[in-house]
């Protein structure tokens, strides 16, 4: 009583007449020695039914977390709930499944490097990502967590150590065989990206050797050409730097992707996507909505999501009409046009137009017929058609290794 009054003093209004708290307080209908017990039985139950709520509410948001967060052998923890296609039967040793992503418009990872193309399938120790030849048969079982293609008869495999945030990289030949990480370090150098305290750096991708400090707000991948881009934030945009960390491009307050052809894809004062060359100038206009890395000398962009190319020279030499298109690769790139308006086709995903491939005049090679496609690697392609079966076309568009999709 004492603290309500010394309350209510403390506010800007008329003082109380003294004992006007306890006139009030005294009008209040007393609480019966019946109601108590009850009172208290009630606020009890509410209590627990709260924090019982709580704890299931928290406990499938858990769950769903990890799930998202818990990738499957086959995938790096950035591509958890992409999608896995599988054989009839769902996976057997003989017929090899094929491994797809969901990004944009769908991304197939499917593609052959020095005669082997890593797909995911089953062994004995559950499914994970191998090797198979152009015959469609395993070289390399399917025991790893992410694999990536050959080069030089070497390719970096990924698996899943102990703990459930580590993970272990090392190098194999082509028989599956783990190589000596020394060895490896001869013949490709390889630097990644790692984080640290929120800054990144890089360091050794099969020793883990810290080879450029963890300094910056944002870093590219891997390098490209020699450099990578890197960002402080608030101090000018994108520079990049050698693999020893030197800054060899200064920023200009532009920000800028990864190198290819001699070219990077950037925008300043976000005006639009251009490309900058080895001195940090733009050499094509940032006129473009969208731009992408130049591949065997064009480059495809869009305006108003109308997809075209460009060269080098900044031309537009295949116009902007395509509803997507893809890199070229072998001669040919993957388009995308409007599904007709009775196509009937599986529901998978949200994502609708059938997919064809053109050569670098623009005319179509491969008419549009597929519900996804990837680009051209050693004459074959991983295609998806509207009933859900996967295969690996050639330059002609016929089948050579026939896979199936499944849930």
């Amino acid at each position: 009583m004492k603290n309500l009054e010394s309350i209510l003093k403390g506010l800007p209004l008329r003082m109380p007449s003294p004992g006007y708290c306890d006139r009030i307080l005294a009008q209040r209908p007393p609480l019966s020695e019946s109601k108590a017990p009850h009172l208290r039985a009630w606020r009890r139950f509410c209590t627990f039914a709260a924090v019982a709520v709580a704890a299931m509410v928290l406990a499938v948001l858990g769950v769903n977390q990890m799930m998202r967060w818990w990738p499957s052998p086959s995938q790096t923890p950035d591509q958890a709930g992409s999608q896995t296609a599988m054989p009839p039967g769902g996976g057997t040793d003989e017929q090899p499944t094929v491994r797809i992503r969901m990004s944009g418009d769908w991304s197939l990872i499917a593609t052959f490097s020095e005669g082997l193309a890593p797909v995911r399938g089953k062994s004995e120790q559950g499914y994970g990502t191998g090797y198979i030849d152009r015959t469609g048969k395993w070289v390399i079982e399917p025991k790893f967590g992410f694999t990536w293609g050959f080069s030089q008869g070497i390719a970096m495999v990924k698996v899943r150590g102990g703990n459930l945030t580590k993970y272990e990289i090392y190098y194999i030949d082509r028989t599956g065989n783990r190589m000596d990480p020394s060895y490896v370090a001869r013949q490709q150098a390889v630097l990644e990206r790692f984080a640290l305290d929120d800054k990144y750096g890089y360091r050794d991708a099969v020793t883990g050797e810290v080879v450029i400090e963890a300094k910056w707000d944002d870093a590219a991948r891997f390098f490209s050409e020699g450099v990578a881009g890197v960002n402080l934030y608030g101090e000018g945009g994108t520079r990049y730097i050698d693999k020893t960390g030197r800054v060899v491009i200064p920023p200009n307050n532009f920000t800028g992707r990864s190198f290819s052809n001699g070219l990077a894809v950037a925008a300043k004062h976000a005006r639009g996507w251009g490309f900058i060359d080895h001195s940090g100038t733009f050499v094509i206009e940032d006129r473009f909505s969208e731009a992408y890395d130049f591949s065997e000398g064009l480059a495809h962009v869009h305006i108003d999501r109308k997809y075209g190319f460009i060269d080098t020279a900044g031309n537009i030499v295949i116009p902007l009409v395509f509803e997507s298109v893809g890199s070229f690769s072998e001669g040919l790139a993957p388009f995308k046009v409007p599904p007709p308006a009775d196509a009937t086709r599986m529901r998978m995903t949200d994502i609708e137009g059938d997919w064809g491939y053109i050569d670098r005049t623009g005319k179509v090679v491969i008419p549009a017929q597929f519900l996804a496609a990837a680009p051209f690697s050693e004459g074959l392609a991983c295609v998806m058609r509207a009933d859900g079966t996967l295969s690996f076309i050639d330059v002609t568009g016929k089948d050579v290794i026939k896979l199936a999709v499944g849930r």
